[in-house]
Parts: structure tokens; C-alpha cells; sequence
């Protein structure tokens, strides 16, 4: 089995496409080996092609039953489906046939958090506490639970202890970060949040020419700044460039390819270029800036408080032309205020209201509701119409995920956006509109806790949950605001 033996080497280096071609001919001469189905749905999940993944090991698992291995591979690819509760039955299979029962219990416990059973999880990690009572990774996890139900003590109290029996460990620096963030302790937040940029003890750094800015004066320096982490984050770090283009005398930005032309309009003080992946060629990107700055690490010198804060109106500005355009599209003479809505996104961490409960918001007089969702959804959309009579305009001309300039002037077009906490709120922020976001009970750090405002943009209002997995009341209220805003 040589050819077998070859592609899982080029498996463990991480060459997917070599450990694809020599698993597949091995596969059709011999169908009936699950070593070779397990292999080739391990290589799947790795590609993100998460049906081939499933199908594959669901094969080497019937033709291996009791093999604990499968099953655990099985489980992590139902979970990496969101197939939540397909996952964690799997892993309960699995816990019976694993010698090694630890990383099992680790994911298991992690599924079920993921799907909202907080205090079955929080058993399976006593369960591994009280089998391996220093074990860092448990106590990541508890802390976590804990975070979700919006337990911050105990929460912290376990990274601690992460942290006490192994001080330069890197999620739980990560973990403490975030929870110091949500509850608005900026200046510790912001200093730990540092730590995201830590990968198996090294600083991950760019090969880049200037140094690093470490908050001293920029009044007659030139700083490149460069966006980082995920579109929404890039977005509200961006709520700090009109200061910073103040107190520097030069900025240059880059960022995601979709924000440049957005990113362009509204500071056309700044050189704004796309993020292209090209190490080779870093050392000459902005080489004569005096300083580089992670987007994100604006925010250790700039919001150590909340007094730091500017109430700006819009420091995004959309596309006149494309506004007026979709204007003349939507503004009938019907007189319905134009909502438009957002419910989901692509990691459901916050474990959002489907749109089968917005009913009582969705039934409200005198509204014409837009999608401002990513991806596909219309089928969602669709039984939502049958089940309450009602449209939801879909707007086949704007796809967020190639176009958020697109996206920006629809949104600017809207009278109010209701939002999950996701890039569509973010967005809908930073252009100074009014926007409701739909928060759970303990939320993003960026949305912090215990407020109904949002220290990053004055037009935005938050609804809360009371209490965890209670979304009728928290549906109800905004239902009853947006009557209220209506009349």
C-alpha cells in the first residue's frame, strides 16, 4: 500500500491536490477499503468541501463500524456542516470506540456549545477536568460556555487559570482579550487583543520595511495602515481614520479589494490600495511610510476609553450615482417606508433568530422589506412570504459578496436596516444610518454589554436578549419600536 502511504504523507504536509491524486485511483481499484474512504473524506473537509467530506467518511465508517477514528472524523464534519445535531450523536458513537477519549470529549463539548446546550458541555469539561485536572484547552473551553451565557466572572476566572498553568498560552490570552473587550475594559482589552497576532509562540509579522507603530506623534510622519481579520472588522477599525488622518501627515490604507472603492470616497486625503497576497514583493509596500499599523492596533492608542469615542454621522460615504439609481428603483409612490433586513450569517456564533420568527416585525403596516443578506437565502425568503403574505424584495442586481459598494448604496437608499450583528450592521453604521441590531444575550465584543447604544456609531440601536435563547420578547420589542418609528 505504498501509493496509500505516499498520500498521507503529502496529507501531513498539507498538499492536498498530490493526496487527491494518489488516493484516487487507489479508491476505484479498491472500493471496499475505509482506510481509503477515510483518507479521501479527511483530504475533503481540509478542501472545505464539506458533502464530499461527509459522504466519504460516512462510507469508511459503514465498512468500519466501530472505529472510533472515523467516527470522530465524521463528527468534525458534520460540525464543520453545521450539522450540529448529527455531529455531536456522532460523537457519542465515537466516545465508545476511541482509546484516546480526550479529543473526542474536547470537540464534543465544543459541538454542543455551538448548539446552545450550555450545560451539557459544561459537564463534558468537568469531565475532562476530572481526568486531567491541568488541562489548558478544558479550561478555554469552560471560560467560553461561560462567555456565551454571559457568566463573565466565572468566564474569566477560567482563563486565568489557563493562563496560571501556562502563561504564554495563546487562546486563552485570545479568550481574555475578547471578554475584557465586551465588557468595555478597553485599555487591558486592547493590549491583550495583541496576542491574535501570536501563532506557536512567534509573533506573526509582515514582511514590511517601516516599523511597527508604537503611539508616538505622527504630526510630520507618513503611516501605512493595513486591514486585517474579517470585512466587518476592517470596517469599524476604519472609524478612526478621519483622526488619524488629522495627526498624521500622511496615510496610506490597504484593504480588502471589495472596501476599496468605498475606502477611496470617503478619504480621499489617503492612498487606498487592495490587499493583494504577494510576500515576495512586501518589503517594497509603502517602504517609505515611517510607520505600518495593523488596522486593529489603531484602536490600543486611539480607544483606551470610551471618552475617546467621536459621535461622526457616516464616515462612510456610498456612490451618489449608484444611490440615486436604486432611489428611482425602490421609491414608488406606495409610501412604505423601505426596511432592509438581515438575519444570518456565515459563523452563526451568536445563534441568530431564523426569519421564520421575525413574524411579528415582518407583519408590521405600512412596510416594504429589502434583503440585505449574503449569500443564498431565497428559499428561506420564500416560505417566510407564504407563511405571513408578505414580499421581501430581492434585488438580484447586488451580490455583497462581490460588490459591497453595491451594497453600500442600497443600504444608503433604506430608511432603517434591522440587523443581526454581523458586516451588514457594521456597514449600515458606518454610512450614518439608522440601524436596529438584534444582539444575544452576551454578543461580538464589538457590540460590548450592558448598552443600548454603540460607542462606534451614533445612528445605531441595539435590542438585547434578557435572557439566554429568548428571542420572542427581543422580536417583540423591535416590532413594537418599528410601529412606534412608523406612526
Amino acid at each position: 500500500m505504498s501509493g496509500y502511504k505516499t498520500a498521507v504523507q503529502f496529507f501531513q504536509e498539507n498538499n492536498l491536490l498530490q493526496a487527491k491524486e494518489h488516493i484516487m485511483p487507489l479508491l476505484k481499484s479498491d472500493p471496499t477499503d475505509p482506510k481509503l474512504w477515510h483518507l479521501y473524506g479527511i483530504i475533503a473537509a481540509r478542501q472545505q468541501h464539506t458533502d464530499l467530506a461527509i459522504n466519504s467518511l460516512n462510507k469508511a465508517c459503514a465498512l468500519s463500524p466501530n472505529n472510533g477514528i472515523f467516527l470522530f472524523n465524521l463528527a468534525n464534519a458534520y460540525r464543520q456542516a453545521k450539522l450540529l445535531d448529527q455531529s455531536i450523536a456522532t460523537y457519542e458513537q465515537a466516545l465508545q470506540f476511541s482509546q484516546d477519549k480526550r479529543p473526542v470529549f474536547i470537540n464534543y463539548g465544543i459541538a454542543l456549545k455551538e448548539n446552545g446546550l450550555y450545560d451539557k458541555a459544561l459537564t463534558v469539561f468537568h469531565t475532562i477536568l476530572n481526568n486531567h485536572a491541568n488541562d489548558v484547552q478544558a479550561y478555554n473551553n469552560m471560560g467560553n460556555v461561560f462567555t456565551e451565557m454571559g457568566q463573565y466572572t466565572p468566564a474569566m476566572a477560567y482563563y486565568e487559570k489557563a493562563l496560571q498553568l501556562n502563561p504564554d498560552d495563546e487562546e486563552a490570552h485570545r479568550n481574555k482579550a475578547l471578554l475584557l473587550l465586551i465588557q468595555g475594559k478597553l485599555k487591558q482589552g486592547f493590549e491583550e487583543y495583541e496576542w491574535r497576532f501570536v501563532r506557536n509562540g512567534e509573533p506573526l509579522k509582515r514582511n514590511l520595511k517601516p516599523p511597527l507603530w508604537d503611539g508616538s506623534d505622527l504630526s510630520d510622519c507618513h503611516i501605512f495602515v493595513w486591514g486585517e481579520q474579517g470585512l466587518g472588522d476592517e470596517i469599524c477599525f476604519a472609524s478612526v481614520f478621519p483622526e488619524l488622518i488629522q495627526k498624521a501627515k500622511e496615510v496610506s490604507i490597504e484593504c480588502a479589494p471589495r472596501l476599496q472603492p468605498i475606502f477611496k470616497r470617503s478619504f480621499p486625503e489617503t492612498t487606498v490600495v487592495p490587499f493583494k497576497k504577494d510576500p515576495a514583493n512586501e518589503l517594497s509596500h509603502f517602504s517609505t511610510a515611517d510607520f505600518h499599523c495593523p488596522s486593529g492596533s489603531l484602536m490600543r492608542y486611539l480607544r483606551t476609553s470610551f471618552d475617546q469615542f467621536h459621535k461622526q454621522a457616516g464616515y462612510l460615504k456610498a456612490d451618489p450615482a449608484k444611490v440615486r439609481a436604486i432611489k428611482a428603483r425602490y421609491h414608488t409612490n406606495d409610501n412604505k417606508k423601505k426596511v432592509g433586513i438581515s438575519w444570518t450569517s456565515a459563523i452563526d456564533y451568536d445563534h441568530p433568530a431564523k426569519l421564520k420568527l421575525w413574524g411579528p416585525i415582518l407583519s408590521c403596516p405600512n412596510v416594504q422589506f429589502y434583503n440585505l443578506q449574503y449569500g443564498d437565502c431565497l428559499a428561506e425568503i420564500e416560505q417566510v412570504e407564504k407563511d405571513f403574505n408578505i414580499t421581501i424584495i430581492n434585488d438580484p442586481d447586488i451580490d455583497p459578496l462581490k460588490n459591497i459598494d453595491d451594497q453600500a448604496a442600497q443600504i444608503q437608499s433604506m430608511d432603517i436596516i434591522i440587523s443581526i450583528g454581523g458586516t451588514t450592521a457594521q456597514l449600515a453604521g458606518a454610512l450614518g444610518k439608522t440601524v436596529w441590531v438584534i444582539l444575544p444575550l452576551s454578543s461580538d465584543w464589538h457590540w460590548f454589554s450592558k448598552r443600548d447604544d454603540s460607542p462606534w456609531y451614533p445612528g445605531m440601536r441595539f435590542f438585547r436578549q434578557p435572557v439566554l435563547k429568548d428571542w420572542e420578547s427581543v422580536i417583540g420589542n423591535v416590532s413594537n419600536a418599528l410601529k412606534q418609528w412608523i406612526q
